[in-house]
């Protein structure tokens, strides 16, 4: 989904967590430009409804922005109290990291963090699969891309660049979070395989990287 439209479902879902609909309201606090061609094509996939002065989440809308809230909110746990972050850099890292948390991340992150209620500025958080069931143990490991073998698979559960441009070079090849990868071979040089394409990478790229084992 579009980062666009992940923030202006993020600001519909807040206002409505408000008490109300307001349209002026959620461009206040969206964190992108809430122009009426984004709203039209959110409309247009049917997850919300609009008008000059409001903007509704539909069904299908609500379970969207949900997801995002959750994400974005977890992570302003995590930041604020596992890394002691200050409350207002933990706010801009959240909004960040939402758009890039898999289901499996933000389950570990919940369960690490013992399934948080409210986030560091006291709003809800969704409860997720992990909160019903209260799971405590986290099921997979978390590794660097060095640390598999020729022949090991794994999922990319987020990445950790020392640059933009590393990280945009990276998302070029398709390497993204989400992604399956093989390791097809880890000398003399880093090649891995992915969606019918092999990638030889530097090792200090590759430790940028982290993956679940599969």
């Amino acid at each position: 989904m579009k980062r666009e439209w992940e923030e202006a479902l993020e600001a519909a879902w807040t206002v409505q967590e408000e008490g109300h609909n307001a349209r002026s309201r959620a461009q206040h606090i969206c964190h992108a430009e809430l122009t009426d061609e984004i709203l039209r094509e959110l409309e247009t996939d049917g997850l919300i409804a609009f008008d000059e002065e409001s903007i509704l989440l539909t069904k299908k809308g609500r379970q969207e922005a949900r997801r995002i809230v959750r994400r974005h909110r977890l992570a302003e746990v995590l930041v604020k109290y596992a890394l002691n972050v200050n409350t207002e850099e933990a706010e801009k890292l959240g909004c960040e990291m939402e758009h890039y948390l898999i289901p499996e991340v933000e389950e570990s992150i919940c369960i690490l963090l013992g399934h948080p209620t409210h986030c560091p500025h006291g709003l809800l958080i969704p409860p997720g699969e992990c909160c019903r069931q209260s799971k405590n143990v986290v099921s997979q490991t978390v590794v660097n891309l060095l640390k598999l073998k020729s022949g090991d698979k794994g999922k990319i559960a987020y990445i950790k660049p020392k640059s933009h441009s590393r990280l945009h070079r990276l998302s070029s090849f398709g390497v993204n979070p989400g992604s399956v990868i093989e390791v097809h071979q880890t000398y003399p040089a880093l090649l891995i395989r992915f969606e019918n394409t092999e990638l030889a990478m530097d090792k200090e790229i590759a430790e940028d990287i982290f993956v679940w084992r599969m």
